[in-house]
């Protein structure tokens, strides 16, 4: 009975940090200091659910969970254009100036207000993360903006936030975040453009939480 919690516990452990660390989260390279992006978690093999010494002990939320990513993960992953925007699925290799600086066009009271201090970045990039367990990051790109997302066509949508052009992944489970990128500003010869991607977990509203917090930031 034990070796079966233990067997059990992990892999709902397994899913549960998957996930987790399946929320945006930026990592800039040694070599040339741009941002790349994690791939979306891969789900665990649907076979788990099979195993009734390991199912009888799972949530059936946990099940739904496995069984919408592995479907998901089935699907081929878009890639390519889309609107705006050139769909990179796992990577997201932007051309990201670094202005001179002092520079602190990235950041503003709103930001202020709504990370309370859990923030980092500068005149390079702008990262907060709510207390709502909502996700931000706002950066500048020349070129045409590639985006992470990693998904089939059917979970992404163009949209308009506050005029500007977005695209939005639905997640791909109840348990994932709502992913939402928005283009604050086009890049021009006289300056770089500048990009908002936020995630929000289903508990704090999904896809209408991250619409929320852009437009907050967009009205400044």
């Amino acid at each position: 009975m034990k070796l079966r919690f233990l067997a059990s516990s992990l892999v709902i452990l397994g899913i549960a940090l998957g996930s987790f660390f399946g929320l945006r989260q930026t990592l800039f390279s040694q070599e040339d200091q741009g941002p790349t992006y994690p791939q979306q978690p891969i789900a665990p093999s649907p076979d788990v659910l099979d195993d009734p010494s390991l199912k009888q002990d799972m949530p059936p939320y946990i099940q739904e969970h496995i069984k919408a990513l592995a479907e998901d993960n089935a699907k081929p992953r878009f890639e390519g254009k889309l609107g705006e925007f050139v769909l990179t699925p796992g990577k997201a290799d932007n051309d990201s100036p670094c202005l001179p600086q002092g520079t602190q066009e990235l950041y503003s009271s709103t930001l202020a207000e709504i990370f309370k201090g859990q923030v980092e970045g500068g005149q390079c990039y702008f990262m907060g993360l709510g207390p709502d367990g909502s996700e931000l990051f706002r950066a500048y790109f020349r070129g045409e903006l590639h985006v992470s997302f990693s998904a089939p066509k059917e979970r992404l949508k163009l949209l308009t936030v506050a005029g500007r052009p977005a695209i939005a992944e639905d997640p791909a489970s109840s348990l994932m975040p709502a992913r939402l990128v928005v283009i604050e500003r086009s890049p021009s010869t006289e300056a770089p453009g500048i990009f908002i991607e936020v995630s929000a977990i289903p508990q704090s509203g999904g896809l209408e939480r991250a619409i929320e917090l852009a437009e907050l930031i967009l009205s400044e």
